[in-house]
């Protein structure tokens, strides 16, 4: 008797041992198998403005042509909505920027192409840029998109205080009663004066700040200085992107201005008016200065990521 009472004593734990493991064991695969909360994806893209390794004019440094961007594919046309969407992205990027806060969240299903994304934000945004993308998925499906400005030339340290600067040289020349046009040649002849386009240049030669502290910026720091003080002074200005030919048949990436004259759009290229003299002196001229599009298109042109109908829709909707 106390023999089977062992042994069925024995039979149990045996049988409670086996069971227990066998409910670990189910609990460890059923905790495996959990699935995580569902959570938003993100993914990120950052695209940088083109190398304004320029230009294309006997008066200023020549890229090698053999190191010259190539020319992007045109891209596919675009629908109205879309367009409207490229248009409402860079106003409130713009306006973004002026607060300090350059980050705009879009909540579309539209998927922008961030390259034409950032064309338009150029136009608006006087300052040498990144733009970061991040794309916010939910269940696979895009819920939102966050564009965001970054900053990375050493030299924009100092740029609110060259902003200033350049504010304050428009309230010292600038008089009262002056008309668009005058205004304007006042800044264009102290934009050409201020700088000396360098023989070799640094990233941060690409800055408006480097015109202001150096005095040797490239195309880029010439039409940012420009937008900077005809936005201060109410002219209608946006910054172009191209890309010119010189005499020499050398063609490179290019930026100049375009700005609104009595009802009329037209173009300011500082960079081609600030020639070098043998002797070292210091030379303004005006040859690109208010010309029409057919007058600068002799050796200027629009090739890059939107067309000059393209720019010029955009700068007569935002003003």
């Amino acid at each position: 008797m106390r023999k089977n009472r062992i042994f069925i004593y024995f039979i149990s734990f045996v049988f409670f041992v086996l069971l227990t493991s066998a409910l670990s064991g189910c609990l460890i695969v059923f905790d495996h198998i959990q699935e995580p909360p569902d959570v938003p994806v993100e993914t990120t893209s950052i695209l940088e403005t083109p190398d304004p390794n320029e230009n294309g004019d006997e008066t200023t440094p020549t890229p090698d042509p053999e190191v010259t961007t190539p020319v992007p594919q045109a891209s596919a046309p675009i629908t109205d909505v879309q367009l409207e969407d490229y248009y409402r992205l860079a106003s409130d990027m713009w306006d973004a920027y002026q607060a300090n806060a350059p980050t705009v969240v879009v909540h579309t299903s539209a998927d922008l192409d961030l390259s034409q994304a950032m064309a338009y934000i150029r136009m608006l945004i006087p300052r040498h840029f990144q733009l970061r993308e991040t794309k916010s998925y939910e269940d696979d499906v895009l819920v939102s998109i966050t564009y965001e400005c970054l900053f990375p030339l050493a030299i924009d340290e100092s740029y609110d205080q060259v902003v200033s600067y350049l504010h304050g040289v428009v309230d010292d020349n600038i008089e009262p009663g002056m008309t668009d046009r005058e205004k304007l040649q006042v800044i264009h002849d102290w934009v050409v004066q201020r700088n000396t386009y360098p023989d070799t240049y640094d990233e941060d030669s690409r800055s408006a700040a480097a015109l202001v502290l150096r005095g040797d910026a490239i195309c880029s720091g010439y039409t940012d200085a420009v937008k900077i003080m005809c936005d201060y002074a109410g002219i209608p200005c946006v910054n172009l992107s191209g890309r010119a030919v010189n005499a020499k048949g050398e063609r490179g990436n290019h930026g100049w201005n375009a700005v609104r004259v009595e009802g009329e759009w037209l173009h300011l290229d500082a960079t081609f008016d600030d020639p070098k003299s043998e002797s070292g002196e210091q030379i303004c001229i005006h040859d690109y200065f208010l010309i029409t599009t057919d007058e600068i298109s002799a050796n200027h042109s629009f090739d890059l990521r939107l067309t000059w109908e393209e720019m010029r829709d955009f700068a007569v909707w935002y003003y």
